[in-house]
């Protein structure tokens, strides 16, 4: 799915066993709870689902969308399910490093 006006892509595939959702672009508060209805959506109650975020495409993210993630973890974990960040972009990379979210996420050293 994409939104030519907020610069944002979202896709989300099957490998595996894992969901994988791919984001691209920029997440910001005019596009991030089309990025937290898509991780409600796949890892909604009883999902039990293994999802991972390749957040390898996005270029731009503001708190709001920290926010979307957050929450995403949240309903994905209390599914009974597994959240994990797998890719990050440099500049992401160092946002979730900043705000102590790497760890939680189980983004990796690179």
């Amino acid at each position: 799915m994409t939104n030519p006006e907020t610069d944002l892509t979202l896709d989300a595939s099957e490998l595996d066993g894992v969901t994988v959702v791919t984001v691209s672009g920029e997440v910001d508060s005019s596009n991030c709870a089309s990025l937290q209805a898509l991780l409600a959506s796949v890892g909604g109650p009883g999902s039990g689902r293994q999802v991972h975020v390749d957040l390898a495409g996005v270029s731009f993210m503001d708190s709001s969308g920290l926010r979307a993630l957050i929450v995403g973890q949240r309903l994905i974990r209390d599914a009974g399910g597994s959240f994990r960040v797998v890719a990050a972009s440099d500049s992401l990379r160092r946002l979730l490093d900043i705000t102590g979210l790497a760890d939680p996420f189980g983004l990796t050293a690179p």
